[in-house]
């Protein structure tokens, strides 16, 4: 389990570096902006839906039922 929320924890922290480019190129008017802040969304949304699954799979049956608000 350590393993996997280690590995989680850190593509949340490429997800935060990627959000923090595409905000300096915005205050900064970088012509780039435009396309960090799409690669940030892409990858973000990448890794909501992984984790997602990580975060049912790793609470088991408990993920799937009312008591619990993964479901």
């Amino acid at each position: 389990v350590r393993h996997r929320l280690a590995d989680m924890a850190a593509e949340l922290e490429s997800a935060r570096a990627l959000v923090w480019a595409g905000a300096a190129a915005i205050a900064a008017s970088d012509p780039e902006a435009s396309r960090l802040t799409t690669l940030a969304k892409a990858h973000i949304t990448e890794r909501v839906r992984h984790h997602g699954r990580m975060a049912l799979q790793l609470h088991g049956a408990m993920g799937f039922t009312w008591e619990l608000d993964l479901h």
